[in-house]
């Protein structure tokens, strides 16, 4: 405990008359609602709220009755209690013991489950077998609340304070409806507020302080009307004040400290309130002091220090008649103490680190400590209370520099003044110009008649006081520059060596005498009157603006348009300034509110500010979305654009509803969460100018796994990949690819959550494609189990998914067919790549790549039925995988009908492309040319049959004997489809001796051919059809 806390705990305990307290929870905490002792913070006091009734009950003025420390008979077990204890509460209270550690890990369990739960550790039961209260403190308690515990509907207090719980509070918490006293303080839990909560109109007492806590305080809280304590403070709360609590006419206590709450204080009616405590120390509330707040008339302990207050304390503030404790300190507050320093009954005030100039006129007669270091007090203030200084009842020392820090230019020759303005009858005086002592200087001013650039520096007065010789105070430093031409040189040079990436403007550089010469400047007069350097693509400045940058106060027009600058300094008090233009950059309104009121000055639009962020989370996982400050006074919308599958942000993005601060709580962030962030914000003093941050990507992630088999018998696959594609517009966006192990299984970790499906290829190393005959191949695969992407199961992933098995599917090798047809193909790919580096660029890009490793496959047609009948599907026949070129090939194919098919996920084939082709009919030794691209529209693909053979129509013609004695044997194929077929016997001079019809049909025949009659000699056998479509001549000898 530090020195102050220790000492003001000691003013305020005796200050106040000696009242008791009632425990609640444990000896050691000392906090009531009734007749409190209240601890925390900076200061520690007692501050007296109700009155301490007898036997630990305490009342307070509604005649509310809390029960601390002890059970009240009506709630003490007896060995008379002989009502049985209600089931389903007992069945309630095993399954907290159970979900809490309660054998493993609760230092107090007496007679937990067994007996009566009458007599259970912490368990209270009522005369008709109800469990009423459950207060297990400093007990050890781990893990969630099971939500058994909504089911003890007679619940009437619950103190789990001081433990290891975990979790959210259940949102069935509204089934306690008769709760009057939550005390949750000190574990670990997570989560927000239920907005259930606000079902519990009975509550008297909130304690959730000391937790992990996020989001807003529920809205519909101003029904709560009993509510006297609510203590949140130590969690990460965000949102504005919370109106609804603060406003309950019995709310007594009310703590915010340490969270994360911004924005202005509101204008409350506090005139009818009871509060008697508020703590909303340690967040980011600023603006001014509300003045309504001045009319609590309850208030005694008020702490708002470490905040980001400014201005003045109100003089209404002088009505906080009972206030005994302030802690103003760690803002920004100025202004004299006066209106609070002499309230009545404020024995404590720490105003230590703001601007304050006066500790006022009177210091209240019940004053025990008022810490007023490092503000901008003088010697004055100091003499006007000496005595209360010297008693150590007033701490000052040490004080801050006085007064603002001042970077002045001046012309040559212009005399200049500095005078501050230091009270003190005692006082004496030294000045120092960049630390060295300037002789002959012993008053509060300085005066240079004629100023060279000998006179330039930093000058700071010491003042001493011969009462506190132990005390020195100094003004900060005011800076005397002088302006030329060399210091505008040095100023430009220092413009562009601040920057963090630039181009280097033409004839920019120390070598070089400044002139007009110099890319973008005009000289006048020897000075920059005009500085024109618009940016391009190619030339950027990006970066922060150097603070030097204000001594060009000679320009006239400025024109630093479109670049990339993240800062700008005021420039307001150039005279001449006639034309400002800083549109395009991304500046906020801190850097154009101070210049908005120059004449001729163009800020809209800004770039989108600040960074990208990109950040995957486990899925469940809670997330505070911020945005550092714009500028005080800046009004806030967050946005959000769902996730695009297969893409990294999304700019179509809509305004959250409620969503008006620079922080946005995210809780449980899951699929429908996930996407793009991003802020709107505005400013009623920068009229026609929307800035919006740079986006917050955030993704939802979870794991999945599974199992690869190689073929129906479970044997596994041990070597290959698997690939997740996330089901997109057309093409589907391959998400990841992980190997699978030599136990056949695969693992994605961190996969964010969408709509997918999985593609299998085995490692061709270890599972080459065979050509052989009759060989089993394995062929890529889409889980579960399927050739096509189409075909494929899509994962629905929203959580962690365990045995995600795929079956590999085999397809066996043809045999090879001579004079079958040969295809060859080419494989690219045609689609637009996204501009996706940068969120603000939404250009196309198009590209043809070679397509490696896809799936091809010829499918034949089988009929169904009768083969007369059409009916039929395509079946697998062939199946290769582009090479790294795109290329593919299927060799030795027989006759029939086929359909390509290619694999690329997510794009269908065209089906009105050449894909369709027909094998053999009159034709054999055929050669196809293929050519597919792979579109937005689909894969396109363009064929051409660029080789092939006329069948004959009959061949594999055998006579037997040959030569012959008479009778002839003939074996022939019929080929090529004849509508008849005939055999001619014919002479050597040509004369036909016999014609005889023979079978036609497309198939092996047999026929013979008498040649007894016939003469010895040589004969021809000719094949031809009616039509003499063809002629195929064969000699036979006759002996």
């Amino acid at each position: 405990m530090s020195y102050m806390k220790r000492l003001l705990t000691l003013i305020i305990a005796i200050g106040i008359c000696r009242l008791g307290y009632a425990q609640t929870e444990n000896a050691a905490s000392a906090q009531s609602i009734g007749g409190a002792a209240v601890t925390g913070g900076n200061f520690s006091s007692h501050v007296v709220v109700g009155e301490q009734g007898p036997s630990g009950q305490v009342a307070s003025a509604g005649g509310l009755k809390m029960y601390t420390g002890f059970m009240p008979a009506a709630f003490m077990t007896t060995e008379a209690d002989t009502t049985a204890v209600n089931e389903q509460d007992k069945a309630a209270l095993v399954a907290i013991y159970q979900a809490t550690g309660g054998d493993t890990a609760w230092i107090k369990k007496e007679g937990w489950l067994s007996g009566s739960p009458r007599f259970w550790t912490g368990v209270s039961i009522s005369e008709g077998g109800r469990v009423v209260g459950l207060e297990l403190p400093n007990n050890n308690l781990v893990g969630s609340l099971p939500g058994e515990l909504t089911s003890l509907d007679s619940l009437e207090f619950l103190r789990l304070g001081n433990n290891m719980l975990s979790g959210d509070l259940p949102d069935s918490i509204d089934k306690l409806t008769v709760l009057n006293d939550l005390v949750l303080k000190n574990n670990q839990l997570d989560g927000s507020i239920p907005p259930t909560i606000v079902s519990l109109t009975g509550l008297v007492r909130i304690d959730l302080s000391g937790n992990q806590m996020i989001g807003e305080i529920p809205e519909g809280m101003s029904v709560l009307t009993e509510l006297r304590d609510f203590q949140i403070q130590d969690n990460q709360f965000i949102g504005f004040f919370p109106q609804e609590v603060a406003q309950i006419s019995t709310l007594e206590r009310l703590d915010l400290s340490g969270n994360q709450f911004e924005g202005d204080l509101p204008a409350l009616d506090l005139e009818a309130s009871a509060l008697a405590v508020l703590d909303i120390s340690s967040n980011f509330f600023g603006g001014t002091l509300p003045e309504t707040w001045g009319k609590a008339p309850s208030l005694k302990e008020f702490r708002l220090d470490s905040n980001e207050f400014e201005g003045e304390i109100p003089v209404e503030w002088s009505g906080l008649t009972s206030l005994q404790l302030l802690d103003l300190s760690a803002n920004s507050l100025s202004g004299s103490l006066g209106t609070v320093s002499s309230l009545p009954e404020l024995h404590a005030l720490n105003a230590r680190g703001n601007r304050f100039t006066a500790l006022g006129e009177s210091i209240g007669s019940r004053m025990q400590q008022l810490m007023a270091t490092y503000n901008y007090l003088d010697f004055g203030d100091f003499e006007a209370n000496n005595s209360l200084i010297q008693e150590n009842v007033i701490r000052v020392n040490p004080q801050d520099s006085l007064f603002d820090p001042v970077d002045s230019l001046h012309e040559v020759g212009s005399p200049i003044e500095i005078i501050y303005a230091v009270s003190g009858d005692f006082n004496t005086y030294r000045w120092y110009k960049d630390g060295e002592l300037v002789a002959d200087q012993n008053s509060n001013s300085i005066l240079i008649n004629s100023p060279d650039f000998q006179h330039q520096g930093t000058y700071v007065l010491e003042i001493r006081n011969e009462l506190y010789p132990d005390i020195k105070l100094y003004t900060s430093g005011f800076t005397l520059k002088l302006s030329s031409l060399e210091r505008d040189k040095e100023a430009l040079l220092a413009f562009l060596g601040a920057l963090t990436e630039k181009f280097t403007p033409e004839n920019w550089s120390e070598s070089n005498e400044l002139t007009s010469d110099w890319e973008g400047v005009t000289v006048e007069n020897n000075r920059v009157t005009r500085l024109e350097l618009p940016g391009t693509a190619e030339k950027q400045f990006i970066g922060n603006v150097s603070p030097r940058f204000r001594e060009l106060n000679g320009i006239q027009v400025l024109d630093l348009s479109n670049h990339q600058l993240r800062s700008f300094p005021d420039v307001s008090k150039w005279e001449g300034l006639t034309s400002l233009n800083i549109s395009g950059n991304r500046l906020s309104f801190q850097h154009i509110i101070p210049n908005v009121n120059i004449d001729g000055i163009t800020y809209s639009p800004q770039r989108r500010w600040h960074v990208t962020l990109n950040d995957t989370l486990q899925a469940g996982a809670d997330y505070l979305v911020t945005v550092p400050d714009l500028g005080k006074g800046t009004e806030y919308q967050w946005n959000f654009g769902p996730l695009v599958p297969g893409r990294p942000f999304n700019n179509d993005v809509s305004p959250i509803e409620g969503a008006n601060s620079r922080r946005y709580q995210i809780e449980g962030l899951d699929y429908d969460q996930q996407g793009t962030y991003r802020v709107d914000a505005t400013h009623p003093l920068v009229p026609g100018l929307t800035i919006t941050s740079r986006n917050r990507n955030l993704w939802a992630s979870t794991d999945l796994f599974g199992t690869v088999y190689s073929d129906e018998t479970q044997s596994l696959l041990t070597a290959g990949t698997v690939a997740i594609y996330r089901v997109t517009e057309p093409p589907f966006y391959l998400e990841d690819t992980v190997s699978v192990d030599g136990f056949g299984q695969y693992k994605f970790e961190d996969l964010v959550l969408g709509d997918f499906i999985l593609l299998v290829r085995p490692d061709r190393e270890v599972y080459p494609l065979s050509k052989a005959a009759g060989a089993t191949n394995i062929v890529q695969t889409y889980y579960i189990k399927s050739e096509f992407d189409t075909a494929a199961v899509k994962l629905i992933v929203r959580d962690r998914i365990e045995n995600v098995n795929i079956e590999m599917v085999n397809y066996t090798v043809p045999t090879p067919q001579s004079n079958g047809a040969t295809f060859n193909g080419v494989l690219e790919e045609e689609l637009p790549a996204d501009s996706v580096g940068d969120e603000e660029s939404n250009g196309r890009i198009l590209a043809r790549r070679k397509v490696k490793r896809a799936g091809c496959s010829m499918r034949r047609f089988v009929r169904r039925g009768r083969m007369d009948q059409e009916e039929g599907t395509y079946e697998l026949y062939a199946y290769v995988e582009s090479d790294d070129e795109g290329r593919f090939q299927f060799e030795d194919v027989e006759d029939g009908q086929y359909k390509l098919n290619i694999e690329y996920p997510g794009v269908p084939l065209d089906e009105d492309a050449a894909i369709y082709f027909e094998v053999g009919g009159d034709k054999e030794n055929q050669l196809f040319e293929i050519s597919a691209v792979v579109t937005e529209e689909g894969i396109q693909v363009e064929s051409n049959e660029v080789l092939y053979s006329l069948k004959p129509y009959i061949k594999e013609v055998r006579l037997y004997p040959n030569p012959t004695d008479g009778q002839l044997g003939i074996d022939y194929l019929v080929y090529r489809k004849l509508d008849n077929l005939k055999i001619e016997l014919m002479d050597i001079r040509g004369t036909k001796l016999v014609e005889m019809e023979i079978p036609h049909a497309m198939d092996y025949h047999h026929a013979e051919l008498d040649l007894t009659e016939y003469e010895s000699g040589i004969y021809f056998v000719n094949f031809t059809d009616g039509a003499r479509s063809f002629r195929h001549q064969i000699k036979v000898s006759r002996k």
